[in-house]
């Protein structure tokens, strides 16, 4: 199955010197993609949109969050299946089997959540912060982040957003989402059998007593 996975940022600056850019406002358009056959989502974000709310669920709700949405197309078809106000991405992906779509983000500031699960028919399957001071309502624990660094006013580098080799491991009837950490590649005196990756596990699902 081939899907095709495109994002929009309405006010987005490089990545490229991470904590030199934090000064700065965000001001480029950004677009990113990714390609399976069947689906299209397609990701736009105005950057202050979220200024002002009391309740950080609001970025979810179509009243009070004008400025970001992502939506999901069957390409095949030709329509729309459905469309969602949602905080500030950075990467997107969709399970190969089609079946869950991905969001995670680098901006903490008036970005509450750092990542959000959904499934094919667009259901939030939970939304969680992984800053110091998680945000209100942020469901399931997050695991340790290693070389986790936060600016002190926009970015938090939690994974590693250039190379994250997305992955879904599915284990005793339970779904996990699996990206590359900040620390890169294990050395062979560290890990015997060759090369491989710090890698972050993030449960699609929390546990109902694992929210704060």
């Amino acid at each position: 199955m081939k899907t095709f996975l495109s994002i929009f940022f309405g006010s987005m600056l490089s990545l490229a010197a991470e904590f030199a850019a934090d000064a700065v406002a965000y001001e480029e358009t950004r677009r990113y993609w990714f390609e399976m056959d069947v689906l299209l989502v397609s990701r736009r974000y105005y950057w202050w949109g979220f200024r002002g709310h009391e309740d950080l669920r609001d970025c979810f709700s179509p009243e009070k969050n004008t400025n970001s949405y992502i939506e999901l197309f069957d390409k095949k078809a030709g329509k729309r299946l459905w469309r969602k106000p949602c905080p500030a991405f950075h990467r997107l992906w969709i399970s190969p089997d089609g079946a869950y779509i991905f969001g995670l983000s680098l901006i903490h500031a008036q970005n509450p959540y750092q990542l959000v699960f959904y499934d094919r028919s667009g259901k939030r399957l939970r939304y969680s912060s992984v800053t110091q001071r998680p945000a209100p309502y942020s469901q399931g624990k997050i695991p340790d982040l290693p070389n986790c660094a936060e600016a002190v006013s926009n970015y938090i580098f939690w994974f590693d957003h250039t190379a994250p080799r997305w992955a879904l491991v599915k284990e005793a009837g339970k779904a996990y989402l699996e990206v590359n950490s900040r620390l890169g590649e294990v050395p062979k005196d560290v890990n015997p059998r060759g090369f491989g990756y710090h890698r972050i596990r993030i449960a699609v699902l929390p546990e109902p007593d694992d929210d704060p």
